[in-house]
């Protein structure tokens, strides 16, 4: 293994040794008004292949409360987030971990943070209300949300692409299995 491979490696050691440890992780009971997103999730981020991803993913609930499951091609689940107000979860190989909010699970584990809360209401096609957004400039289908540009131009086709241009960049697919329905 590389130097680099062994400090990735060590540094996800101390990442994994400083979460706290959930004793029990609440169940997730779905709701008639809740959404549920199924399909492919990529995540990548510029010049560091090590922490870009790609997953299968269902995505159950609202930014307020819900569960993200990520799978391999073959179906076999690597982890799965559960979060309520002020709390998240993430069960994993190496364990139960438990979290502030989304936005601290994803800086903890992809080392960038991901807009969770948004991803919601991104994947049915619009802004996030948590937040002010603005339309992306000239023609392009889409808006500006949380220094995300989100790209609805394949929306239709269940395709959702949104990058963020501060560094290190990082670009965010996801390709629904159905498209979502308005």
């Amino acid at each position: 293994m590389s130097w680099r491979g062994w400090t990735l490696a060590g540094a996800l050691g101390v990442l994994l040794a400083g979460c706290q440890t959930a004793p029990k992780v609440p169940t997730y009971e779905a709701q008639a008004e809740d959404a549920h997103y199924e399909g492919r999730l990529a995540v990548r981020v510029e010049n560091d292949p090590q922490r870009s991803f790609s997953a299968n993913f269902v995505l159950e609930g609202s930014s307020r409360a819900g569960r993200l499951s990520l799978s391999t091609a073959l179906g076999n689940q690597v982890a799965l987030a559960r979060w309520l107000p002020g709390r998240v979860w993430l069960v994993n190989s190496d364990g139960t971990y438990e979290f502030n909010g989304l936005g601290e699970l994803s800086r903890e584990t992809l080392g960038e943070e991901i807009p969770l809360e948004a991803f919601f209401d991104w994947l049915g096609g619009r802004p996030w209300p948590g937040v002010a957004s603005a339309p992306l400039p000239g023609r392009a289908p889409g808006f500006r949300q949380l220094g995300w540009d989100v790209r609805l131009d394949r929306i239709d086709d269940g395709l959702l692409v949104a990058q963020r241009d501060r560094t290190p960049a990082v670009t965010l697919r996801a390709k629904l299995d159905r498209p979502a329905s308005p």
